[in-house]
């Protein structure tokens, strides 16, 4: 296991880890923007392949996935992805990780499970997973400890000892490693929590596709919403800030563009949002 100051500075170790100049990366877009700043930072090259849409739950194209891997040092993978919600199949997890696995010179495969505590899932029950895998966890999520800053990496000692030889000293402050091992030493907190945000997440869904907001089916702690163009997302965004209320917004060049991701809070809070949603009608 390797830790970090959060998910991001794990996710930096793996780029200046895996990803020399003049390299590539896979990107299964939409998902967590970092992965392309962190491939850029190094002189990397992005190789896109669009998931598939709205409809088939923005899961991966695991075929065009697949086709794409002899070109690349490092796969970015993410379940529940962000910002879409939606947690990937396993089976199409296990023929994306089994199909680099048999390359002749096998990429890095990143399964980003910062959401994990909301869908359950995880590529660490497998019995046996390829030595080409890294799983990711924060405290972040499902503790509600983000400012604590600290994410964890789990692989086969060979993918560790690589980034461990470009990790900096003193990347996590002994307060942080107390305050997450204490919380780690809890999961039934985490666990209640998701259990709880399930609940209210169902709720808002259903009360947001009243009010005419399609709202995608998520396994994370928020919900992406398709409001219409993007010139209707920009009024909603703006009549949400207006009201104090900051959603998740994507510029006209994103897949996403006409979406807002929104994130489920409490009863009172979501009450709140519908308020706003329904004077913007």
């Amino acid at each position: 296991m390797i830790v970090g100051a959060g998910c991001d500075e794990v996710l930096d170790l793996i780029a200046k880890a895996y990803l020399p100049a003049g390299s590539a990366t896979l990107l299964p877009i939409p998902t967590y923007p970092m992965y392309g700043v962190l491939t850029g930072q190094r002189a990397a090259r992005i190789v896109t392949v669009q998931r598939l849409g709205g409809g088939e739950s923005f899961n991966l194209d695991v075929e065009s996935v697949v086709a794409r891997l002899p070109e690349v040092r490092v796969v970015w993978l993410c379940s529940p992805n962000n910002p879409t919600g939606c947690e990937e199949p396993e089976d199409n997890l296990r023929a994306v990780i089994e199909a680099a696995a048999a390359l002749p010179d096998p990429p890095l495969v990143v399964v980003d499970e910062a959401y994990h505590e909301f869908a359950g899932s995880t590529v660490l029950d497998w019995p046996s997973r390829p030595d080409n895998v890294i799983a990711l966890r924060t405290v972040s999520k499902a503790f509600g400890l983000a400012g604590v800053r600290f994410g964890w990496g789990v692989a086969n000692r060979s993918v560790i000892e690589r980034l461990e030889r470009v990790r900096p000293p003193g990347s996590i402050s002994t307060l942080s490693a107390h305050i997450a091992a204490r919380a780690l030493r809890s999961p039934s907190y985490a666990a209640d929590f998701a259990r709880w945000m399930a609940e209210e997440r169902e709720w808002l869904w259903d009360r947001l596709e009243e009010l005419g907001w399609l709202a995608w089916r998520s396994a994370a702690n928020f919900v992406l919403v398709s409001i219409g163009d993007h010139e209707a997302a920009e009024r909603a965004t703006d009549g949400l800030l207006r009201a104090g209320i900051v959603p998740r917004t994507f510029g006209p060049a994103n897949p996403l563009r006409g979406h807002l991701r929104l994130t489920v809070r409490s009863r009172p809070e979501n009450e709140r949002l519908l308020e706003v949603v329904r004077s913007l009608r």
